[in-house]
């Protein structure tokens, strides 16, 4: 990973921390995250679920493998999972509809 995927990837922690924070009711929320269905992706959702767990008051329920963007968003909109792991070229391109 290069320093400026390294500066990327603190800053996108520094802000999950922040939101997960000021989010953070203390009653026991539960929070269901997914991810795409490849290693790299289960791999992810776990360290994102860890993290959570070690530093919030959040349940958290893993749905691994659920599949591509096509799915996860959707999923998302309704509310049947809350986060995923998108790489931002993908997020910029296949969820916002923007160019790179």
């Amino acid at each position: 990973m290069t320093r400026s995927k390294n500066g990327i990837l603190g800053i996108v922690l520094v802000c999950m921390i922040a939101w997960l924070s000021a989010c953070n009711s203390g009653s026991g929320d539960k929070i269901v995250i997914s991810g795409k269905n490849w290693t790299e992706q289960y791999i992810l959702s776990h360290i994102l679920s860890e993290f959570i767990q070690a530093n919030t008051n959040y349940d958290v329920e893993l749905k691994d493998g659920l599949g591509e963007v096509s799915i996860l968003t959707p999923a998302m909109e309704k509310g049947d999972i809350d986060m995923y792991v998108e790489y931002t070229g993908t997020g910029l391109e296949a969820v916002l509809k923007e160019k790179a």
